[in-house]
């Protein structure tokens, strides 16, 4: 795990270069993302909204509106940034060959697997998409430290919430602690079910459970009522959205569910940092 965390660190350094080229621009700008990757656009919009307030920013599921907006608002975008996971080939091929035809600047934060595959695509593509390649294996860890690194450098220093995220980008220093925090939780859920577990997370760990659901995972998403169709054995949240998941504890008890019946683990930190945690918690546990 500590090699995983280690890797991903180093590779969201030149991810976030990239990111902030982008961001610095003065114009709209665009986060488009296939498949389960809408936490990421989320985390990516939110944290640079954020470090800089003056940003007109929007996230957009890429394979909706490569076709039904893009044409229509094109014009008056400065740059793109495109997410994936990455069994979204044919989302990402389509998404780029609809902004290299309106020639909007595009910086696609590709999987290693996706890049791959459409190497000899891409050749042909406009100038003006760049490209950025990620190991599969530290997608999501590599693109949510590069959105917290590239809000600090747009933020200079200026909007303290934006500041203490430097404080905990050495993630190396964590793995062992959350490891030993979080294990036996986890096992001792896993003990209670015969079978894959089913988990819940509170939407600011939307992408930590994407990765569980690309994985094969069972999830849902608190508060998304067309996915809370099971009945979780697993609950995972942030300590600021604790009267979210009392109301879903209610819910559940109401449909004759004791809260012991259901293991919950509250992370206790900033909701952008959050998510980077959870992942790794799974990773250790679950993954």
């Amino acid at each position: 795990m500590l090699e995983l965390v280690a890797k991903s660190e180093e590779l969201s350094r030149c991810t976030a270069d990239r990111l902030i080229k982008a961001f610095s621009k003065n114009g709209p700008m665009l986060v488009l993302y296939c498949g389960n990757t809408e936490g990421l656009a989320q985390h990516i919009c939110s944290t640079m909204r954020i470090a800089k307030p003056s940003l007109n920013i929007a996230y957009l599921d890429g394979d909706y509106s490569y076709n039904i907006v893009l044409p229509y608002i094109a014009e008056d975008i400065m740059s793109v940034v495109l997410v994936a996971s990455s069994t979204e080939l044919n989302c990402v091929n389509r998404v780029l060959q609809a902004l290299a035809l309106v020639g909007v600047e595009t910086v696609a934060l590709l999987p290693t697997v996706t890049l791959t595959k459409l190497e000899n695509r891409l050749e042909i593509l406009s100038q003006n998409i760049y490209t950025v390649e990620i190991e599969s294996d530290v997608y999501r860890l590599t693109v949510l430290q590069a959105s917290l690194r590239s809000s600090l450098n747009l933020s200079r220093g200026e909007i303290l919430r934006i500041k203490r995220f430097e404080k905990e980008l050495d993630m190396k220093i964590i793995v062992k602690e959350l490891t030993e925090k979080y294990y036996n939780v986890f096992s001792q859920a896993k003990s209670k079910k015969h079978g894959l577990l089913n988990i819940a997370v509170s939407k600011s760990l939307l992408a930590a459970g994407e990765e569980l659901i690309d994985r094969g995972l069972p999830i849902q998403v608190i508060g998304r009522k067309g996915l809370e169709h099971t009945n979780p054995d697993l609950l995972v949240y942030t300590s600021v959205e604790e009267q979210t998941v009392n109301e879903y504890l209610v819910a559940l008890s109401r449909k004759g569910i004791k809260r012991n019946d259901v293991t919950t683990v509250k992370i206790n930190t900033d909701p952008f940092t959050a998510p980077i945690y959870a992942l790794i918690i799974f990773y250790s546990t679950l993954l």
